[in-house]
């Protein structure tokens, strides 16, 4: 029988936790170490690295020699039998990723969502994977720690699910319930740009900061720093900022109406679906479709790319100058055609500073940014099993702090 991560195993809140954590971060260790580092008797670290080790959460390690010369056992982290899962649900797919504790990828299998609005068409793709996954783990002796969803939308503290413009089959969804009730396995659900954050961003250098751009059929945008993406609420709780919301942000005044009920959002103009939708005589029906037409050699798709790229820099180099941008990284469906766009963007972004300036700007691309955030939402598993207060306190802190969706609707606070 599958091995998951039940209410008396070891999660946030034990001591052994503490130590598992610990191990993570600091790697292979012995219990004396443990021990004074957490300042605590080498008697209570010892009940609690027995209790990792009878419940195969660590392993030994080699053993050291200590300063007077005798053997001194490590233990570390066993990650081959404690695994992660993550649920990715973006664009036009459904994909479930499992890694290793270490973060290796061991699997990885995806589904197209034909309907956008039938949610039970929805649960049955997903319950197919899930199935799927949960046999891989069982082939694989392993036990799934916990689960993270990677979602788009709005999502209440309590996870369910209540404004998915671009999949309103999630509307009214509670992923965490759902996933738990019928499977058995501990799930967050939470904003995919934590997994485009988790998987573009995990090299990147101590002390950069990154705008992270999830182009695809809408357009999200993230400021990373140090790993870590920046959020807070405007002074005033009358309204919400957040630049995780860039795309539902208005460039025109009384523009065109985009799908969250707004008009002149960013994303009502240069997000994927958008743009197929302005040049009807290309005949492209979606943003996938056009990203395609543009690979095949398509020169009008092309020319709808850079142009579109060109007005992106425009909006967004305010942002890079606000902030100290040294990487901007381009994800997301509309990444495969980087090369397509990437000078068109490059010189109006140049266009704003000195030579000396733009030479400090790096600006790339993943290349397979869809495997990336589909690793990215497993990684995202193990930083929610770690650390779960990180992610707890942010979802659903539009509901704090609510703000105006659409022309009548306002969200309503706790």
């Amino acid at each position: 029988m599958l091995k998951t991560a039940e209410p008396n195993t070891i999660t946030a809140g034990y001591s052994a936790h503490t130590v598992l954590r610990m191990l993570y971060e600091r790697g292979p260790s012995s219990q004396i170490a443990m021990a004074r580092e957490l300042g605590i008797t080498k008697a209570a670290c010892n009940q609690h690295f027995q209790r990792l080790m009878e419940e195969n959460y660590i392993v030994e390690a080699e053993q050291k020699l200590n300063p007077r010369g005798r053997p001194s056992q490590v233990w570390q982290i066993n990650a081959a039998h404690n695994i992660l899962l993550g649920l990715m649900v973006e664009d036009d797919q459904l994909a479930v990723t499992l890694t290793d504790f270490n973060g290796e990828l061991l699997y990885c299998v995806a589904t197209e969502i034909h309907d956008y609005s039938n949610q039970t068409e929805l649960l049955q793709r997903l319950g197919k994977l899930l199935r799927a996954a949960i046999a891989k783990a069982k082939a694989l002796n392993a036990r799934l720690l916990q689960g993270f969803a990677a979602v788009p939308g709005l999502i209440d503290p309590d996870g369910l699910m209540v404004n998915c413009a671009n999949l309103p089959a999630l509307n009214g969804l509670n992923l965490d319930e759902w996933v738990r009730e019928h499977y058995h396995l501990p799930l967050f659900a939470d904003s995919c740009g934590y997994a485009y954050i988790a998987g573009e961003c995990r090299h990147s250098m101590i002390g950069s900061t990154v705008l992270l751009i999830n182009w695809s059929k809408g357009i999200g945008v993230a400021i990373v720093c140090n790993g870590e993406a920046l959020q807070w609420p405007a002074v005033s709780t009358k309204r919400f900022r957040g630049l995780w919301d860039f795309g539902h942000m208005r460039v025109e005044k009384n523009g065109v109406r985009c799908h969250c009920g707004k008009t002149g959002c960013l994303e009502a103009y240069l997000g994927g679906q958008a743009l197929a939708e302005h040049h009807p005589e290309l005949g492209f029906a979606s943003g996938e479709a056009l990203l395609q037409g543009a690979l095949s050699g398509n020169c009008q798709a092309a020319a709808v790319l850079r142009e579109a790229a060109a007005k992106l820099a425009d909006y967004l180099e305010w942002t890079i100058e606000l902030f100290g941008i040294d990487t901007v990284i381009f994800t997301g469906t509309l990444a495969a055609a980087y090369e397509l766009y990437r000078a068109a963007f490059e010189d109006r972004l140049h266009s704003y500073y000195t030579d000396e300036e733009f030479a400090e700007i790096t600006v790339r691309s993943s290349g397979s940014s869809v495997n990336t955030a589909r690793l990215g939402a497993a990684l995202m598993a193990r930083h929610f099993y770690l650390y779960p207060q990180n992610l707890v306190k942010s979802r659903g802190m539009w509901k704090k702090y609510p703000r105006t969706y659409g022309s009548d609707t306002i969200l309503p606070s706790p």
